[in-house]
């Protein structure tokens, strides 16, 4: 599973933090649990909640649900413009801990006037 944490800041905020918090969440999800958020996001889009473990398990490239690996491993990745030296010295501190969290540089640039 992989957390991305997106900012428009340029120095990224405390997205850490709140990845982090996300991981956690997520980290304890069940595949059960994944297939009623789904189907509830399917449920507000128009979609068709039946579909919701289908597609999971499509998306996985599982044959049938696989509880016990569900939600175990849990990357992160921080996307911003730049990152402050507080972040970037959180994520190596982390990285060496063995945990999976990586800067992601994204420069946003105007196309036909829009960012």
């Amino acid at each position: 599973m992989i957390v991305i944490e997106l900012k428009r800041t340029e120095d990224g905020g405390h997205m850490e933090l709140q990845a982090i918090r996300y991981a956690a969440m997520v980290s304890n999800m069940t595949f059960a649990d994944a297939v009623t958020a789904h189907s509830k996001f399917l449920t507000k889009t128009s979609g068709n909640p039946a579909e919701a473990e289908n597609a999971i398990l499509n998306f996985l490239g599982w044959d049938e649900p696989k509880g016990s690996e569900f939600g175990q491993d849990v990357k992160i990745v921080l996307v911003s413009a730049n990152f402050s030296p507080e972040i970037t010295t959180s994520v190596l501190w982390l990285n060496e801990r063995e945990l999976d969290i990586r800067c992601v540089r994204l420069i946003p640039y105007q196309f036909m006037g829009k960012t």
